[in-house]
């Protein structure tokens, strides 16, 4: 068995998510992923062995779970532009 970094990306958090997996390969690790990203939250899923990153697996349908970014802030109006 291998040693594996799930960096998951989950839209109801700022930073990703660690997970140690354990697969036979990168193959089997990759299988692995491709489960992990089909949770409800999960967006992306980076697999990391040995300080290299092997693959990044996104999930399509995650956008729609996107939380919308505020608007952007403008400013009062001034006295002289009224």
């Amino acid at each position: 068995m291998q040693d594996f970094q799930f960096y998951v990306t989950d839209v109801r958090y700022t930073v990703p998510t660690v997970m140690l997996v354990q697969a036979k390969d990168a193959v089997n690790a990759r299988l692995i992923a491709d489960q992990v990203v089909k949770a409800r939250y999960h967006s992306a899923v980076e697999v990391w062995q040995d300080d290299r990153r092997l693959f990044i697996i996104r999930d399509p349908a995650s956008a729609d779970q996107t939380p919308a970014a505020p608007a952007p802030a403008t400013a009062p109006p001034t006295p002289d532009s009224a």
